[in-house]
C-alpha cells in the first residue's frame, strides 16, 4: 500500500486512518466502524454475515506510521498494511514494519487456533449427546437419502467435520427445511465429512453433504464432502497425500463457481472431474431427475 502524501508532506492521524480504511477495501473487506491502533487483535463482522465476527485486524503505531495486517478467517484472505507519516522512510523503519506485520500475523494465528480448539471441544460434547438420525427426517426424505451414519439433536441433522486423520474439529447442522449452520469459530479449511462405502478403488469428493452422499449411494464407493467450493482443492490435496495411488473424482455442482473449483482441484491433484448436464443442478438433483432415487 503506497498512499499519496497530503499537501505539506506530513500526514495527520486522520489521513493515516483514511489510508487504513482504504486498506480494508483493497483487501475486499468492508472496514469496521471504528479502527483501533493498539497492537491488539480486533474482530468484527461483514455486512453479509452479521453474526460471524470472522474479519480481523491488528495495527501498530511504529512512530513513523501505522503497520499491521487485515484479514478474514471465513475467506482465508489477509493483507499486509503500511502507511507512513512522511516520505523520510529509512531501512530501519521498513525492517520494523516487517517485524510488526509478522507479529500481527502470529497474534491472529494464535487467537484463531485457540478458538478452533475451543470449538472442537464443544463439537465433541454435542456429538456425544446426539442420537442416530431418523431415516424419515424431512431433509433426508426430500433428498431421497439414507442417514449414512449421521446423528440428530433437537430435530436437526448433525454432520461431523473432521481432518484427514478423522479428528473432529466442528459440526454442521441441517434443519428440516435445509438451513445449514456451522459452529461459530470452527475449523473447516482442509476438513471434510466422509460418507463411507467401498475404499477399494475410486474416492469421490463433492461440495455439500447431500451431494457427496448421493455419489456414495450411486457408486457404492466412499465420498467426501468438502462443504464448499473454496475448500475443494484443500480436501483433494489432503486426500491425495493420504491416498497417493487411489483414483480421485471431483463431482462439481453445475455452476460457474463449482466447475471452476473442481477444475482447480483436479489440476492440482491429478483427479478427474464431472458435473451434471443441467446448469444449476448438483449430483443429487441429477439422481432424482434420472429416476435413480425417489
Amino acid at each position: 500500500m503506497a498512499p499519496a502524501l497530503p499537501t505539506g508532506g506530513v500526514k495527520t492521524m486522520n489521513a493515516l486512518y483514511l489510508d487504513l480504511n482504504q486498506a480494508f477495501l483493497n483487501a475486499g473487506l468492508t472496514p469496521p466502524d471504528r479502527i483501533l491502533v493498539d497492537g491488539k487483535l480486533h474482530r468484527y463482522a461483514q455486512p453479509d454475515k452479521p453474526k460471524s465476527v470472522s474479519s480481523w485486524y491488528v495495527f501498530f503505531d511504529s512512530g513513523s506510521g501505522v503497520t499491521g495486517v487485515v484479514g478474514d478467517w471465513r475467506t482465508g484472505l489477509s493483507a499486509n498494511v503500511s502507511t507512513w507519516r512522511d516520505k523520510s522512510i529509512t531501512q530501519t523503519d521498513m525492517d520494523a514494519a516487517k517485524a510488526m506485520m509478522a507479529q500481527a500475523r502470529a497474534h491472529a494465528e494464535k487467537a484463531r487456533k485457540a478458538e478452533q480448539d475451543a470449538t472442537a471441544r464443544r463439537a465433541v460434547l454435542i456429538w456425544n449427546n446426539t442420537i442416530p438420525a431418523n431415516q424419515n427426517h424431512q431433509y433426508l426424505k426430500r433428498k431421497c437419502l439414507p442417514p449414512f451414519g449421521l446423528r440428530e439433536a433437537s430435530g436437526n441433522l448433525i454432520i461431523p467435520i473432521t481432518d484427514i486423520d478423522n479428528v473432529l474439529w466442528s459440526i454442521q447442522t441441517i434443519k428440516p427445511n435445509g438451513e445449514k449452520r456451522f459452529l461459530s469459530g470452527g475449523r473447516t479449511k482442509d476438513c471434510m465429512s466422509w460418507i463411507e462405502g467401498k475404499r477399494t478403488d475410486t474416492l469421490y469428493i463433492a461440495e455439500g453433504w447431500a451431494t457427496a452422499a448421493s455419489v456414495a449411494f450411486y457408486t457404492t464407493n466412499t465420498a467426501a464432502c468438502a462443504f464448499n467450493a473454496g475448500n475443494m482443492t484443500n480436501v483433494a490435496t489432503a486426500i491425495r497425500k493420504k491416498y497417493p495411488n487411489v483414483p480421485i473424482v471431483i463431482v462439481a455442482d453445475h455452476d460457474e463457481v463449482g466447475i471452476k473449483a473442481a477444475k482447480q482441484a483436479a489440476s492440482k491433484t491429478g483427479a478427474d472431474f464431472w458435473y451434471p448436464p443441467t446448469q444449476g443442478h448438483d449430483f443429487n438433483d441429477w439422481m432424482i431427475e434420472s429416476g435413480v432415487m425417489g
